[in-house]
């Protein structure tokens, strides 16, 4: 049986594939204002503006347009769900950019997203400039 946490996170993840705008959108509608979105690729973005700032970037400098993820386990606990799943980066024209083995550990405070770490690869070491910092936003 799936919980409303678990659900939550899946909408989420399903929303990915619909560009940047509904990613953007998910977070609003699920994250509270002083979220922490953190990912060994990129480091800690806090506050919800700062992630959306970080989700554009992302799709700009990435030149992506959709990012589907398939997930293949979730565990859920007291107020956490832990996710394994696969950022998968499309191009626009259909290319996977990149395929990406993630575990995330989101946090909740109530029915409200606080915290989501991504604990995955620095694949993104490949695209950054070299004298950029790890940050994105």
């Amino acid at each position: 049986m799936v919980n409303e946490h678990e659900q939550t996170v899946r909408n989420v993840c399903a929303m990915w594939a619909n560009g940047k705008d509904a990613v953007k959108e998910a977070w609003r509608i699920h994250a509270s204002e002083d979220i922490v979105w953190w990912n060994c690729a990129r480091g800690a973005l806090r506050g919800l503006a700062a992630c959306e700032a970080g989700i554009d970037a992302m799709f700009s400098m990435l030149n992506v347009v959709r990012v589907e993820v398939p997930i293949r386990n979730v565990a859920v606990g007291d107020g956490f769900v832990f996710i394994e799943r696969s950022d998968d980066l499309y191009l626009a024209d259909g290319t996977c950019l990149a395929s990406v083995p993630v575990v995330g550990v989101i946090a909740f405070e109530g029915n409200t997203i606080v915290e989501w770490r991504d604990y995955c690869d620095d694949w993104m070491r490949d695209y950054r400039p070299a004298d950029s910092e790890r940050a994105l936003a």
